[in-house]
């Protein structure tokens, strides 16, 4: 995670699946000490369930990826989008 955001942009975003996932990506910035490069951390808040995301899922959770990629871009000043648990 840090090398290659820190390879691609100043500042980068963590975009995840499920909030419940946020203390994972925190832990991991707080023992890089990457909160200076980290925009931000989103999710789009939606419940992993392998099934249904293999059943004709993915095109709705990728335009929703898609779409909090672009707020993480414009609203805080991603540089760079690092997907997480997708």
């Amino acid at each position: 995670m840090r090398s290659v955001a820190s390879m691609v942009a100043k500042k980068f975003s963590i975009i995840t699946m499920w909030d419940k996932w946020r203390h994972l990506y925190e832990k991991n910035l707080d023992s890089y000490h990457l909160w200076d490069k980290c925009a931000s951390v989103r999710a789009i808040n939606e419940e992993p369930n392998q099934k249904e995301l293999l059943s004709g899922k993915p095109d709705r959770v990728f335009e929703r990826l898609v779409e909090e990629a672009q707020r993480a871009v414009d609203e805080d000043g991603a540089g760079a989008i690092l997907l997480g648990s997708t």
